[in-house]
């Protein structure tokens, strides 16, 4: 994932201060990854210096100072032309679906616990996929309500969906492993 192209889409939506472009950025995409302010801020001044985006000082009537970042028309071509590419799209044949979901890691070594430890885990997880279902599912009304984009809506969509899955992957391992008990 590219910080530089989120940073710049996220300015071609709206100019924004450090600030906000962290929270926007963590209530987007902060699921895949953090952002520190040293990141942010190092990362801004490497586009502002490649002229990708402009900073300005406004002082308001009450508050401090802020610097305010704007795209520019080279900062709107670098976006475009990475939306358009296929960058970061093929991450070729590997087990990343086990990146973000450290309970399949755990389940590789299943073997080492006994089919009554190894079904309590399993239903544990469930129990914390269903707190996040709902979780998605209250967000996923809100979005509609507030008549979100469709496209984040349909790609919250598809983590529910993910979660759906899981859930039933979870019981079917849990059935597997129970046919196994001794």
């Amino acid at each position: 994932m590219s910080l530089r192209h989120i940073l710049l889409g996220l300015l071609s939506e709206n100019s924004g201060h450090g600030y906000g472009l962290r929270k926007d950025f963590l209530s987007r995409l902060g699921h895949f990854r953090n952002l520190n302010e040293g990141q942010l801020y190092t990362e801004l001044a490497r586009m502002e210096q490649e002229g990708l985006v402009k900073r300005e000082v406004v002082v308001p009537e009450k508050g401090p100072a802020r610097k305010m970042f704007h795209i520019t028309a080279k900062g709107r071509k670098t976006f475009r032309q990475w939306l358009l590419s296929d960058a970061l799209e093929d991450g070729g044949v590997l087990f990343d679906f086990m990146q973000g979901y450290g309970f399949f890691t755990k389940c590789t070594f299943f073997q080492h616990l006994d089919p009554a430890e190894a079904s309590r885990k399993i239903r544990r997880q469930l129990e914390i996929l269903a707190k996040k279902r709902e979780s998605y599912r209250e967000i996923l009304g809100k979005m509609e309500r507030r008549k979100v984009h469709p496209v984040r809506v349909k790609i919250l969509s598809f983590g529910l969906e993910e979660i759906e899955h899981r859930m039933r992957w979870l019981a079917s391992l849990k059935e597997d492993l129970a046919c196994r008990r001794p």
